[in-house]
């Protein structure tokens, strides 16, 4: 009786644990940070740095269980080839706003996310980056679709980008 009861609370002790890791997640890897200039409507340029996730892990997570996000901050998601790209806001309790940029590095479409939203935001064309920024920062800063994002991308970012 005393072997089964020590077997128990060690069954329930691993248990436990092993709920703790599931349940709670992990720390993401940190991603490399570019900067990046947007030229908006008035003519003025606009600085922000962009967080960048390529891999299929890393974009799989994008801005998920984030509390915050500073002051002109976004992540950028990066593609190998154009393609019809979808996001969402599972796990995700930013509002944020997302814009499809074409190989070429202009923004072509600009929509709105909300908070834990499980509803598909699907890009119209064919794209090769995302930005996604806190939600409003587009309109707020003069940027529209037809925009030119500039920035340069980490060698081995181009070469190990996953679709």
């Amino acid at each position: 009786m005393g072997m089964r009861i020590k077997f128990i609370k060690l069954l329930s002790f691993v248990i436990s644990i092993t709920l703790v890791f599931i349940v709670h997640p992990k720390e993401a890897e940190p991603l490399p940070t570019i900067p990046a200039t947007l030229v908006n409507l008035k003519k003025q340029r606009v600085k922000i740095t962009l967080e960048v996730a390529y891999t299929r892990s890393q974009k799989a997570r994008g801005l998920m269980f984030r509390k915050s996000l500073p002051k002109n901050h976004g992540m950028l998601f990066v593609y190998k080839s154009p393609q019809i790209l979808s996001f969402w806001m599972k796990n995700t309790s930013l509002p944020l706003s997302i814009a499809f940029l074409n190989a070429k590095k202009q923004i072509l479409e600009i929509y709105p996310m909300n908070p834990f939203s499980e509803r598909i935001i699907r890009s119209d064309s064919k794209v090769q980056y995302a930005i996604e920024m806190k939600r409003g920062w587009f309109r707020k800063n003069l940027v529209y679709p037809g925009t030119k994002v500039n920035f340069t991308l980490p060698s081995y970012v181009k070469e190990e980008a996953e679709d």
